[in-house]
C-alpha cells in the first residue's frame, strides 16, 4: 500500500544528498510549505491532488490539526496561490473520520472526500468515512461511516471519489466479504451505501485497491495494487448497475506491477501508471484498450542513468491536448526525490519538466504523491515531504504546495 511505500522512500532518501540541479524545463514556484513536527495545526503531509474552488486550492493533509498524541488527525486546507496564505478549513476528529489519504471532489458548492480511519463505528481503528464539506461555512457532514471489523461493509478507503448521476463511487483498501477491499456506492443526498463488489479471497480478481475509479461509457474502471493472474495487480471494469466485475488485465511485472493510481481516458484508450515493474522495475506508464484488454507499456521509468527520468509513479495522470503529464515519487536529476514529466503517448517520448530537490536541502519539496491539476495553463500539485535537514517544529519539512509553468 502507498502509505508503507512513502515511509520506505522517506527513510532511504534521508540518508542521501541532493546531487545536482536539473536542467529545468519548466518554472517551479513553492507556494506554501507545511511544517513537520507537532503541533502543525494547519496540517502536514498532503497526500492527494488539489481542487480549485473560486481561486483557492483545497486539499487534505494526512496529519496535523489536532488529537492523536500530538501527531494530528488530518485537515482540509485552503491555499491562496497568489499570496501563499494557507488556512486550515477543517481539523478532523475521530467521530468525523481521520487520516485522509486522497484529494477532494467538487460538486456544486460542496467538496466530497474520504478518510482512511475513524468514524462513529470504529474510533481510532482503520474504518474510515465518506464526508461532504461546505467551504463557505466550514461545515463537515459524515455521509457514511464504514463498519470495518471483517464485516461485509468496506474498510479504509485510500482513494478519492467520483460522481455519476448523483451517486458517489469509490474503493476501499480492505473490508468486504473477504477483507480484500471493495468497490462501493454512496448516495450523496441520503448517505445510503451499497457494496457493488467485494474482491475475492483468492485474489484472482485483484485486491488492495488504493486508486480511485474512472467512469467511462456507463462502466467504472479501476486498478488493484495486488492480485490477478500473476499477483502484480489488475485493471478491472465494473458495471455500476449490476456490480458485475471483469478483470481486463493482470500485470506480470514486465508490463508493470503494483498500480496505485487511477486511470484516465484518452481517445478511446485508458492510461495509468504502475509503481514498479517494467523494463527497469521502476514503474511504467501504460495504455489499455477497454474493448480488447490489450495492454501496452508506453514508457518504462529509470531508462536514464541514475533514474534521471524519474521512477515509481504513484499519482494519477492528466491529459492536455494529447500530451500526458504526471509525477514520479522518486528519481530525477537528484536521483531520489521525484519529478514532474510529460509524455507523448504516440511516440513514447518522455521529458522531465522539473526535478525536485533542486533547491537547497530540498526546500522545494520532494516525493510528490498526488496528481497535477491545470488552472489556466499552470499546473498545481503537492509533495509529501519537504526539507531534509533540521526538521524541528518550526521547520517546513512536511511537504509543499507548488506551481509549475510549462
Amino acid at each position: 500500500m502507498n502509505r508503507f511505500r512513502n515511509t520506505a522512500l522517506a527513510l532511504s532518501a534521508l540518508g542521501a544528498f541532493c546531487l545536482s540541479s536539473n536542467a529545468i524545463a519548466a518554472v517551479e514556484k513553492t507556494i506554501y510549505k507545511f511544517c513537520y513536527s507537532v503541533p502543525c495545526p494547519k496540517g502536514t503531509k498532503p497526500p492527494g491532488s488539489l481542487v480549485n474552488v473560486n481561486g483557492l486550492l483545497y486539499g487534505t493533509a494526512e496529519n496535523g490539526g489536532k488529537g492523536y498524541h500530538g501527531i494530528g488527525q488530518g485537515t482540509i486546507f485552503a491555499v491562496d496561490p497568489t499570496s501563499g496564505r494557507e488556512t486550515a478549513a477543517l481539523r478532523f476528529t475521530v467521530e468525523d473520520g481521520i487520516f485522509p489519504l486522497a484529494g477532494l471532489l467538487q460538486i456544486g458548492g460542496l467538496l466530497y472526500g474520504t478518510t482512511s480511519a475513524g468514524g462513529s463505528k470504529c474510533g481510532l481503528r482503520g474504518c474510515g468515512t465518506v464526508f461532504s464539506f461546505d467551504p463557505a461555512t466550514g461545515t463537515e457532514t459524515v455521509l457514511h461511516a464504514f463498519a470495518g471489523g471483517g464485516r461485509k461493509d468496506g474498510q479504509s478507503p485510500s482513494a478519492g471519489l467520483i460522481a455519476v448521476d448523483g451517486t458517489l463511487y469509490g474503493t476501499t483498501f480492505s473490508g468486504g466479504k473477504a477483507d480484500y477491499g471493495t468497490v462501493f456506492a454512496v448516495d450523496k443526498t441520503t448517505g445510503g451505501e451499497k457494496v457493488l463488489h467485494s474482491f475475492q479471497k483468492n485474489g484472482a480478481d485483484g485486491y488492495w485497491s488504493v486508486a480511485g475509479l474512472l467512469a467511462e461509457k456507463n462502466m467504472l474502471y479501476g486498478t488493484t495494487e495486488q492480485g490477478g493472474a500473476h499477483g502484480d495487480g489488475t485493471v478491472f471494469a465494473i458495471d455500476p448497475k449490476t456490480g458485475a466485475e471483469t478483470v481486463l488485465h493482470s500485470f506480470d511485472g514486465m508490463d508493470g506491477a503494483a498500480p496505485e493510481a487511477g486511470l484516465i481516458a484518452v481517445k478511446g484508450l485508458l492510461y495509468g501508471t504502475t509503481v514498479t515493474g517494467g523494463a527497469y522495475n521502476n514503474g511504467t506508464v501504460f495504455s489499455l484498450d477497454p474493448q480488447t484488454g490489450t495492454e501496452t507499456v508506453v514508457y518504462s521509468f529509470c531508462k536514464e542513468t541514475n533514474c534521471a527520468d524519474g521512477a515509481n509513479p504513484v499519482a494519477n495522470l492528466i491529459d492536455m491536448n494529447g500530451i500526458i503529464y504526471g509525477t514520479t515519487s522518486s528519481g530525477g536529476a537528484s536521483q531520489f526525490y521525484g519529478t514532474v514529466f510529460s509524455l507523448d503517448p504516440a511516440t513514447g517520448a518522455e521529458t522531465v519538466l522539473y526535478s525536485f530537490c533542486s533547491k537547497d536541502s530540498c526546500a522545494d519539496g520532494w516525493s510528490p504523491q498526488g496528481g497535477l491539476i491545470d488552472v489556466g495553463g499552470t499546473f498545481y500539485g503537492t509533495t509529501t515531504f519537504g526539507r531534509l535537514t533540521h526538521c524541528g517544529s518550526l521547520e517546513f519539512c512536511g511537504g509543499v504546495v507548488f506551481s509549475l509553468k510549462p
